[in-house]
């Protein structure tokens, strides 16, 4: 057993006298470099005497070649030399445990020989990076700090979880020196793979000490810390994809928390949410990047979800409005200081949206008579900060995107509020008229592109809500004949809908004029067809049968000829060739409807009038269509 552990010692000090003499070679081959290269001597300059100054000739511009600008020398892509460099560092990791593993097995050493081997060890590798200081080898010093920390830590904490040698307390404390060395060796050594290493052994630490009662204060105020130190070394190195991974981290560990700490002690993560959106707004400020604030803030808001309570209270909404302030604030505070804003104004979506919208649920429970007060107040708060951002004059390029997500939100808080307000038709004749305004302000706010785009799909889902919602002939039980809410409500949508059809700009864009024409007109024509069911329905609620009774199904199919002539006599050259089609097919499906179904089914006098009235329809649209087009075919003189 003793010749097994000198052999053991032997290999680490033949392993540590290879390193020294590396360093040493590197050594003499610096002190040749300075023997060896030319140095300049001082001669004696001769007595200048007085002569004619004679200025050379003036070299043309063109002529002088440009002294190119010195540039630094891209970082080192990812080849095979680092992951020689990686896996050799894995493996030596590797090999210490299974000796470890075989020291246990063998029952070799005593466990605290054991320990104190491998903290031997641990602070050998660790020396030996720390000493090599040719850039070439920089790689490998690397490698070997941190397989040196890893070492260390690992044997730390087998110490407690296994041999018992050190109590709970001090081995928590020794892990967390063990990090912050591997924090200090990362900012001292440049070397980015162990700041990665050094937050993740940070952020595991307190996990490895399961507890039964645990303090919650003093887990959330540790990875806080961690995160904190995280932070700071990724500012001074400059690495920006640590700060991300730190943000990750931090907030699993914050996720984690907020799903098992009990509702009774949720006020505590909510308090550090306000230190974690304060630790990164700072570290978004001095990094000047603004990807770290969109990170905490999505972040943010899935910890908040994760500690949302059962059951809603009033502690909570209050919580949940103060976090709103709190992420909402540095997009303003840090626009100034970023180089690309644009992940600012996402980030205020993201939160913005996250909190109305679980604000208004807990508010329909608490407050259900003024639930509409809190998007109300959303609405006004960006509705102010869209003037007050309008007035900015930094960075014109991203005035549209600050105008758009502002107005956006107003907007969005403002149909929010709508919806708590009115209920089935009155929801829809609003964001109709809503939809219509939309478009109409694009033409005195050309720099808000997204503005009626909003508009146009608000439009879009009132026609589809309209024309595809069977629940509208269940509204309502026994309404009025012809003046109901079926006549304002239609008749206004489809009204609002020709509105934004003409408002829209630009009058190029044949397709979109077209669609909303489209919608308009066949949301009139669902208005002419419920109200004859009005009319002709019987029990409670409209019954929408086009077949019977028989002056009903009459009805239908006189309406849907003079439909179909109405939009053939609208249809001209300067309109939509859909408005044409629209009418052929009306025409062609009351065809269709009185020789396949009316025909057979009405009585003699019924289909006498019914027949003769779709003939003079024909007739009519025939002759008038005729005389339109031959004097549209036309063409007109020309005056000398």
């Amino acid at each position: 057993m003793e010749l097994q552990v000198l052999t053991a010692i032997l290999l680490v000090a033949l392993i540590a006298q290879f390193f020294w003499l590396l360093s040493l070679h590197d050594k003499v081959a610096d002190l040749q470099k300075q023997v060896f290269s030319p140095r300049p001597y001082n001669i004696p300059q001769p007595t200048p005497t007085t002569q004619p100054v004679v200025r050379p000739a003036a070299v043309p511009q063109s002529m002088t070649k440009p002294v190119p600008a010195h540039r630094p020398e891209p970082a080192a892509p990812l080849n095979w030399i680092k992951i020689f460099s990686w896996v050799g560092g894995f493996l030596l990791l590797l090999g210490i445990a299974f000796w470890i593993k075989y020291t246990l097995e063998k029952n070799l050493i005593s466990p605290s020989m054991r320990i104190s081997g491998a903290l031997v060890f641990g602070a050998v590798l660790w020396w030996l990076g720390a000493r090599m200081k040719n850039p070439r080898a920089k790689l490998t010093a690397d490698t070997l700090c941190a397989v040196g920390l890893s070492v260390a830590y690992i044997a730390l904490f087998s110490a407690h979880a296994f041999y018992h040698l050190i109590g709970r307390v001090p081995s928590f404390a020794l892990l967390g020196l063990t990090t912050l060395a591997a924090f200090a060796t990362a900012v001292w050594k440049k070397a980015p793979y162990v700041g990665i290493l050094a937050q993740i052994i940070g952020f595991l630490t307190p996990f490895l000490f399961p507890s039964a009662q645990p303090n919650w204060f003093f887990f959330l105020l540790f990875v806080l810390c961690i995160a904190a130190a995280g932070a700071a070394a990724s500012i001074w190195c400059k690495w920006p994809k640590q700060l991300i991974a730190g943000i990750v981290m931090c907030s699993l560990c914050f996720f984690w928390a907020a799903d098992t700490i009990p509702g009774t002690r949720i006020h505590l993560v909510f308090s550090f949410l306000i230190a974690f959106g304060t630790l990164y707004a700072a570290t978004a400020y001095f990094s000047k990047n603004a990807s770290v604030w969109l990170t905490a803030a999505v972040a943010g808001v899935l910890v908040q979800l994760a500690a949302l309570p059962p059951s809603p209270t009033v502690v909570a909404c209050v919580w949940f409005g103060v976090l709103f302030v709190l992420f909402a604030l540095p997009v303003f505070l840090l626009q100034p200081h970023v180089e690309d804003e644009t992940h600012l104004w996402w980030a205020l979506v993201v939160t913005a949206v996250m909190n109305g919208c679980v604000m208004y649920g807990m508010g329909k429970e608490l407050f259900p008579l003024f639930k509409e007060l809190i998007p109300a107040c959303f609405t006004l708060l960006f509705s102010e900060a869209l003037y007050q951002v309008f007035l900015w004059k930094k960075r014109p390029e991203k005035q549209p995107l600050r105008l758009a997500v502002l107005g956006g939100l107003a907007v969005f808080f403002l149909t929010y509020t709508f919806i708590g307000l009115f209920k089935c038709q009155m929801l829809t004749l609003v964001l109709a008229v809503e939809g219509a305004f939309l478009i109409g302000l694009q033409r005195h706010l050309p720099t808000l592109p997204k503005m009626k785009e909003l508009g146009k799909f608000l439009l879009c889902t009132v026609a589809i809500r309209l024309l595809f919602n069977p629940c509208v002939l269940s509204y309502y039980e026994y309404i009025p004949k012809v003046f109901n809410w079926i006549l304002y409500t239609y008749g206004l949508c489809g009204l609002a809908m020709w509105i934004a059809a003409r408002l829209w700009q630009p009058r190029t864009d044949k397709n979109t004029i077209a669609l909303l024409q489209g919608f308009g007109a066949a949301v009139w024509f669902a208005l002419l067809n419920l109200e004859i069911a009005v009319c002709f329905s019987e029990g409670p609620h409209i019954s929408l049968d086009f077949t019977s009774p028989m002056a009903a199904a009459a009805t239908y199919t006189i309406v849907w000829a003079l439909c179909g002539a109405a939009c053939l006599f609208a249809a001209s050259p300067k309109a939509a060739p859909w408005l044409h089609k629209t009418g052929l097919v009306l025409v062609g499906a009351a065809l269709l409807k009185l020789f396949l179904c009316d025909i057979w089914g009405f009585s003699t006098g019924t289909r006498v009038v019914v027949l003769v009235s779709v003939a003079v329809i024909m007739m009519t649209v025939s002759f008038v269509y005729q005389r339109f087009k031959t004097t549209l075919a036309t063409p007109p003189e020309k005056t000398e």
